[in-house]
């Protein structure tokens, strides 16, 4: 039986019906009012015999938008439980707007303006974005749409999107571990002069401190009091134990060295990173009058000072920080490399001297 109904997220009229144990569901031109739905009512017997309903029951089924990220969940069923939730929260978002749709008849802008009017963090939305185009980019290899349109949705907010990425300067990250006490010192220590996430300090266990070898085995994080694996495979990793990190971490040790983390709580529990930022981090920030960052700056840091002195290579910094390629690290960090410094370069080298070449060419 056909019904025509109203969507209180729709500003149009629906029809509902079913044929061959199928349920649809379609909107129609019509405005949503009380007077336009009768109407489409009183046209559905009419619209039972039409063509376009004869091209509505036989269009193919991967060609809808619910085929497309269905497939796109099901591809991530293999990482680990906590990542799993992001992408099963975005497609709960998703799927009831887009239902029954052909992915080809969504437009960019009813994307943004979605996004746009809804009252979420904008990290949430980044992030609803960056799935959906993912699974656009699954109906574009497919050749279901001739391109991405995800890739033209463009998202503005009234903050700096610098701001993502704010690096503390070396003179703030001096006076903030000449500030700091107690353990939250050694914390921020090793932030600093590792560039680990926080999850990954939190996890951090005296037996995977290598004093002799200056080394700190990664294998494990820490959110909301659960210890899990690291964040991806290339996460488990060893970081190295810098000379300005050493005093730091063997003072420390001879206090702390005989419990399990080097972080935890009189139970042995890990400890909590909201009380961490609420109780250490921003009144630390307070104490030495700088303006307020989140905590995962530290890593930031970490990483542009690295690169910035142009003592490391690309691969060596990424494999440090626990990304897979140098992709990530010249995507997140290149920005804040300076031309001159980016240009700095010896003009008196002789690129094509032999003496530079690494190998011979057989037949060259």
């Amino acid at each position: 039986m056909a019904k025509a109904y109203l969507r209180k997220d729709s500003p149009y009229v629906w029809i509902t019906f079913s044929y061959n144990n199928k349920r649809y569901r379609e909107k129609t031109k019509y405005p949503a009012s009380e007077d336009n739905k009768l109407l489409v009512q009183s046209k559905l017997p009419e619209f039972m015999n039409s063509e376009e309903f004869k091209r509505i029951v036989s269009k193919d089924d991967t060609k809808l938008f619910d085929y497309y990220i269905n497939l796109w969940l099901k591809s991530k069923q293999h990482l680990k439980t906590t990542t799993k939730r992001l992408y099963q929260s975005s497609y709960n978002y998703w799927f009831p707007l887009f239902k029954g749709r052909e992915i080809v008849s969504i437009k960019a802008s009813e994307i943004k303006t979605i996004l746009l009017n809804n009252p979420t963090k904008k990290d949430n939305k980044r992030n609803r974005l960056k799935h959906l185009k993912q699974v656009f980019n699954e109906a574009y290899l497919d050749e279901a749409i001739k391109d991405n349109i995800c890739n033209k949705v463009k998202l503005s907010f009234n903050d700096n999107e610098d701001d993502l990425v704010y690096p503390f300067t070396s003179e703030e990250v001096n006076f903030m571990l000449s500030s700091a006490r107690g353990y939250f010192r050694v914390y921020l220590a090793i932030a600093f002069y590792t560039g680990a996430r926080n999850g990954e300090i939190f996890a951090m266990k005296w037996h995977n401190v290598d004093f002799k070898k200056k080394r700190i085995y990664i294998d494990a994080t820490v959110g909301n009091y659960n210890e899990n694996s690291p964040k991806t495979k290339s996460s488990k990793r060893y970081v190295p134990i810098f000379d300005t990190l050493m005093p730091y971490l063997d003072d420390y040790q001879k206090n702390k060295g005989l419990q399990r983390y080097l972080f935890q709580t009189r139970e042995g529990n890990t400890l909590d990173p909201s009380n961490l930022i609420k109780n250490r981090w921003r009144p630390l920030l307070s104490k030495c009058n700088i303006e307020y960052r989140k905590l995962y700056q530290t890593r930031h840091t970490f990483a542009t000072t690295m690169i910035m002195s142009n003592k490391f290579n690309p691969n060596q910094i990424a494999k440090i920080l626990g990304h897979s390629n140098i992709q990530t690290l010249m995507l997140v960090y290149n920005k804040f490399i300076e031309d001159s410094k980016a240009m700095d370069i010896d003009t008196n080298i002789d690129v094509f001297d032999t003496k530079n070449d690494t190998k011979k060419v057989k037949g060259a």
